[in-house]
């Protein structure tokens, strides 16, 4: 087992390289991120509207008025924070993150948008951190808490911070742990892939090695947990014991999946082949039946949801 210092240490250095050089990429090689993915099947699923994602969702439903004070936990570079501000869904917010790196962009990119006097961002580890009592109205966790080992002290912390009558919104994978998928997961995720044109499956990673090796995507494999421990310590590190983590704290009010339990192994490294034509488009809505109908039926479940959530009394 790796020691804390040196989990941190690993840790902090990942996320330096990631924004160094990683962000560039994403719509190229992540799920996550591609438009079309985002607008037609996450937030069909979240909101029901293309064009409106699961953060204006949740202020048009829960928050038509602007909170006093809100909280993030894992900010990153501060794009969902500024917008959160920019919508009015925090008149102030505090945004935390364990990358020094992040949140010097996070507080520059504020400063160029203008609202740095309403965002408020500080290093530290979420792990350790801890909050001052009834602090915030409203805390979100945006894509951090399967970076988080001590989720249970984590939730607590979150619980005694918020308000009367405050909420947690997270957007989260809760899927397997360090993304070893289980092999009914695997089998399916496979098959879907090998339905795909070859043009359709070349691989977009950007460091050029890994596509020398592999030009096209040929099956889905479980992620090396030696490879994610030695580069990202945190990563996934007890995502599928967030749900449960939560409800020792808190009573969900309300839960949106929206899958990528295929889509998230298939379509990394490959997902931006898919905006050239119709014809790619068409393969993603067949794909988002595909998964969809899988997890309809009980054979799979969805490893990523938003959940909003209130202490419990």
């Amino acid at each position: 087992m790796l020691g804390d210092n040196l989990r941190r240490w690993l840790t902090q250095r990942f996320w330096r390289t990631r924004y160094a050089d990683f962000d560039f990429f994403t719509a190229e090689v992540s799920w996550f991120h591609q438009p079309f993915v985002r607008a037609q099947y996450i937030n069909m699923l979240v909101s029901g509207q293309p064009e409106q994602d699961w953060l204006a969702w949740f202020q048009q439903k829960y928050y038509p008025r602007p909170v006093k004070r809100g909280l993030s936990l894992g900010c990153g570079t501060g794009e969902t924070e500024r917008r959160a501000v920019e919508i009015n869904l925090c008149l102030q917010l505090d945004g935390y993150d364990l990358s020094p790196d992040a949140i010097a962009q996070a507080r520059s990119d504020a400063e160029r948008a203008g609202v740095d006097g309403r965002l408020h961002f500080f290093r530290t580890d979420l792990n350790a951190l801890t909050l001052p009592a009834s602090a915030y109205d409203l805390i979100l966790c945006p894509m951090s808490l399967h970076h988080v080992r001590n989720l249970e002290r984590l939730f607590s912390q979150a619980r005694s911070a918020l308000c009367p009558g405050g909420l947690l919104v997270l957007n989260e994978y809760v899927g397997p742990d360090r993304f070893q998928w289980g092999e009914k997961q695997l089998r399916y995720a496979n098959a879907l892939l090998h339905q795909l044109p070859q043009r359709y499956r070349r691989n977009l990673a950007p460091r050029r090695w890994r596509r020398w090796i592999e030009p096209y995507r040929t099956r889905v494999r479980r992620r090396w947990q030696w490879r994610l421990m030695m580069e990202d310590p945190s990563e996934a590190i007890r995502s599928s014991e967030i749900v449960p983590a939560l409800e020792q704290e808190f009573e969900i009010v309300e839960r949106r999946d929206y899958g990528g339990t295929l889509l998230c192994p298939v379509l990394d490294r490959i997902a931006g082949n898919f905006t050239e034509n119709e014809v790619g488009r068409e393969l993603l809505l067949e794909a988002f039946a595909y998964e969809q109908e899988l997890i309809r039926q009980g054979e799979l479940s969805s490893d990523y949801t938003e959940i909003i959530a209130r202490p419990r009394v």
